[in-house]
C-alpha cells in the first residue's frame, strides 16, 4: 500500500475533523435540556450523575478502538452519522436517543481527535476551529435555536447532507490513514487531551454563543454572530503564530489568560465583552495548537487524556449551571477560571519546534478569511431579518398583556427545547402587546444556547427588552408592539445564597396621554424563611422604584410562599405576605385572591398581573397549556 504524504493526511483529516465537531456539539445540546427534564423526574443529583458516567464513557476509547482496530473510527463516525439523522426524523427526542447520541459523539471526536501519527497536529488543529465555526455559522441561520430540535425541510435536509458528509469521510479515513492506524492527529499525550476538554468547557459557555455576547454587551444577536466567528478567525491566527515558540512559556501565558477570561467573562458587560471574547478565543487557539503538538506520550496516553479532558468539560458545565438553582459555597465564576488554568496542562511532553524559514501558514491563513467571510454574511443575514418598528396603539385601545414563567422554553419533565411551542400559545388570539416572560435564557448551555430573547422576537416580530437576573444569559424577557420610550434594570437585593434577580422598570408610548409604566420581575423561588426575607426586600425596592406612577402595570412571577403539603401548610393567596403588600401600596388584581381558583403552577398562584386603579382588568389563566411548569397569564387591560 502506498503511503501518502503527511501534507496529504493533513488534507484528508481537515473536512472529518471539523464536521465530526460541529456535529458533536448539537449532540451535547440535544443532552443538555433533556437532561434539564430529568432532573425534573428524578432530581438534580441523579441528573448529574448520569450526564458525568456519559461523559465519562470516553474512557472506553482504547477498548473500542483496541477491539475493532482500523474499522473504529468509521463505525463511530458512522454511528454519528445515523443518530444526526434519525434525531431529524423523530417527532421527539427520547432521553434514551440522547444519551446515546453523546455517548457516540464522544467515541468519534475521541477517535478522530487521538492517533499515534506524529508530527501534523499543530496544523490540522485549525480543523478544530474551522468546525467551532461552522457549528456557530449553521445555528445563526436557525437563529440560535439547533436544528435537531426542529422538524421540516430545512432541517431535514441540513440532516441529511452532515450525515452524507459524516459518512463519506469515515469510510475514506481507513485509506487516508495510510499505516494502518484510523485516528487523525489533533492532540497528543495526556496533557493535550485535558487540554481540549478545558478549551471546550469555556467554549460551550461563553466563546462560542452569540446569544451570550448579544446579552451581555446589549446588542444584536448580528453583531453577537459576528464578534463569536471573527473570534474564531482570530484564534486560528494565534494559533499558527505561536506555533514557532516554544510550548512551555506560551502556555503560561495562554492558561493564564484563559483563566482570567473565564473568571471574567460571566460578569463583564458592554463593549468590554468583544474585547474579552476575542483576547480568550486567542488563547483558545493557541492551548489548541500546543495541545497539537507532538510529545514522548503514546497514542494510549491521548485517548485516556481525552477522555479525562470530556469530564472536565461536562464538569465545569454542570457545576456553573447548578450554582444558579443549589449555590457552591463560591463562586461560580472560579469553577470557569478552574478550566482555564487546567490548560496549563498542554505543555506537559511537548517538543520544542523546528526552526522554519517559512512557517507554514497557508492553510491558517485561508481558514481564518473564510471564517471572517461567514462572519459578515452570518451578521448581515441576521440584520436584514430584525422585527417591525414598535407603533402606539392609541389612548382608548384595549392592551392584550400575557405573563408567562416559560423555564427557558424546555418542557416540563419531557426536557424537550420547543421555543415553537411558546411562540403558538403566545399568539393563539393574536399577537399580544406586551409580553413579560420570567425565565428566560440567551446562550445557556442547559436551554441548548438558545437566544430566546432575539428568536422570539424575530418569530412574533415585536422588539424586545432584557432584565437580566441570576447572569447576562438568564433573566425576564419583554416584548412589546408599544414603542418603548425607557427601560432601566434595577438589581433586586440578594441575601445569603439567594438568587440575584431583577427588576425592569419601562415606560411605553400608548399613543397620546399618560405614558404606560411597566415593572416586569421575578422575585426568589425557594421557600425557605431566608429566601421569603429576601423576597420582602424585593417587594419593598420594587415598590420604591414604582413612585406611585399612574397607568402602572406590576408584572411577573411573584412566587409567594405557598401551600404545598406536607412542606408548608396550605393558605389563601390573600394572606401571601408578598402579595398583600403590592396590594395594600395601592394595587389592584382580577385574580382569585380568595381560592386560587385559576392557579397558574401546580396547584398554586404564582403568577400575577397587578394594575393601578385608574387601569381595569379582565383575567384568565389558560389552564390548557401543560407543557411547561406554569400556565399563561392573559389579561385585557384599559384605561378605567
Amino acid at each position: 500500500m502506498t503511503t501518502i504524504t503527511a501534507r496529504g493526511r493533513r488534507l484528508s483529516a481537515f473536512p472529518l475533523v471539523a464536521v465530526t465537531t460541529a456535529v458533536s456539539l448539537e449532540a451535547f445540546r440535544v443532552l443538555f435540556p433533556k437532561a434539564y427534564g430529568l432532573a425534573d423526574q428524578r432530581g438534580n443529583e441523579v441528573a448529574a450523575v448520569v450526564v458525568l458516567v456519559v461523559f465519562g464513557s470516553a474512557l472506553l476509547t482504547p477498548v473500542v478502538r483496541r477491539l475493532l482496530g482500523v474499522r473504529s473510527l468509521p463505525a463511530a463516525v458512522g454511528a454519528l452519522a445515523a443518530w444526526r439523522l434519525v434525531v431529524a426524523l423523530v417527532g421527539h427526542v427520547p432521553l434514551g436517543l440522547a444519551l446515546a447520541g453523546t455517548v457516540v459523539a464522544l467515541l468519534a471526536m475521541t477517535l478522530v481527535l487521538t492517533s499515534d501519527h506524529p508530527g501534523c497536529g499543530e496544523v490540522t488543529s485549525v480543523a478544530l476551529l474551522a468546525g467551532l465555526g461552522v457549528d456557530v455559522a449553521l445555528r445563526g441561520a436557525f437563529i440560535t435555536w439547533d436544528p435537531t430540535w426542529q422538524r421540516g425541510p430545512r432541517p431535514v435536509v441540513l440532516a441529511v447532507l452532515l450525515s452524507a458528509a459524516l459518512l463519506t469521510l469515515a469510510f475514506a479515513a481507513p485509506r487516508r490513514a495510510g499505516n494502518g492506524t484510523s485516528g487523525v492527529p489533533i492532540v497528543s499525550g495526556f496533557g493535550g487531551g485535558v487540554t481540549l476538554g478545558a478549551v471546550l468547557a469555556l467554549e460551550v459557555g461563553f466563546l462560542l454563543s452569540p446569544g451570550f455576547v448579544a446579552s451581555s454587551a446589549a446588542t444584536s444577536l448580528a453583531w453577537g454572530a459576528l464578534v463569536v466567528i471573527g473570534s474564531i478567525a482570530l484564534a486560528v491566527a494565534a494559533q499558527a503564530w505561536s506555533s514557532r515558540f516554544d510550548p512551555a512559556p506560551i502556555m503560561v501565558a495562554a492558561a493564564g489568560t484563559l483563566a482570567v477570561a473565564g473568571f471574567l467573562l460571566p460578569r463583564v458587560t458592554g463593549g468590554g465583552v468583544f474585547l474579552a471574547i476575542a483576547i480568550g478565543q486567542a488563547a483558545a487557539g493557541v492551548a489548541l495548537g500546543v495541545a497539537g503538538r507532538p510529545s514522548a506520550s503514546s497514542c494510549l496516553r491521548a485517548e485516556v487524556g481525552l477522555g479525562v479532558g470530556w469530564v472536565a468539560f461536562v464538569l465545569t458545565v454542570l457545576l456553573y449551571q447548578l450554582h444558579f438553582d443549589q449555590p457552591l459555597p463560591f463562586d461560580n465564576r472560579w469553577v470557569v477560571a478552574a478550566a482555564g488554568a487546567l490548560t496549563m496542562l498542554a505543555a506537559l511532553g511537548r517538543v520544542a519546534p523546528q526552526r522554519r524559514t517559512q512557517p507554514d501558514v497557508e492553510r491558517p491563513a485561508l481558514v481564518a478569511a473564510s471564517l471572517v467571510g461567514v462572519a459578515v454574511l452570518a451578521a448581515a443575514g441576521l440584520a436584514t431579518t430584525g422585527t417591525k418598528k414598535a407603533v402606539a396603539s392609541g389612548p382608548n385601545a384595549a392592551l392584550r398583556v400575557v405573563e408567562w414563567n416559560i423555564r427557558q422554553a424546555v418542557t416540563e419533565n419531557a426536557g424537550e427545547l420547543a421555543p415553537d411551542a411558546i411562540a403558538s400559545v403566545l399568539i393563539r388570539d393574536g399577537t399580544p402587546d406586551i409580553v413579560v416572560l420570567p425565565e428566560a435564557a440567551r446562550g445557556w448551555p442547559l436551554s441548548g444556547d438558545l437566544d430566546l430573547a432575539s428568536w422570539l422576537s424575530r418569530r412574533l416580530n415585536l422588539p424586545f427588552i432584557w432584565s437580566p437576573a441570576a447572569s447576562h444569559q438568564f433573566g425576564t424577557l419583554v416584548l412589546s408592539r408599544l414603542p418603548i420610550r425607557t427601560a432601566r434594570v434595577v438589581k433586586l437585593p440578594v441575601v445569603g445564597r439567594s438568587q440575584g434577580r431583577s427588576l425592569m422598570r419601562a415606560t411605553l408610548d400608548v399613543g397620546g396621554g399618560e405614558p404606560l409604566t411597566l415593572l416586569a420581575t421575578h422575585l426568589q423561588h425557594h421557600n425557605d424563611n431566608a429566601s421569603m426575607a429576601t423576597r420582602l426586600r424585593e417587594v419593598q425596592v420594587i415598590l420604591e422604584e414604582w413612585k406611585r406612577a399612574p397607568h402602572t402595570l406590576l408584572i411577573g412571577d411573584f412566587n409567594p410562599r405557598q401551600g404545598d403539603p406536607p412542606l408548608y401548610p396550605s393558605r389563601r393567596p390573600g394572606e401571601f405576605a408578598e402579595i398583600r403588600a403590592f396590594l395594600d401600596a395601592g394595587f389592584t388584581t382580577a385574580e382569585d385572591l380568595t381560592s386560587c381558583s385559576q392557579p397558574t403552577s401546580g396547584r398554586n398562584c404564582s403568577d400575577f398581573v397587578l394594575v393601578t386603579p385608574d387601569l381595569r382588568q379582565e383575567l384568565t389563566v389558560d389552564a390548557g397549556v401543560g407543557q411547561f411548569d406554569h400556565r399563561p397569564v392573559r389579561s385585557v387591560v384599559r384605561l378605567a
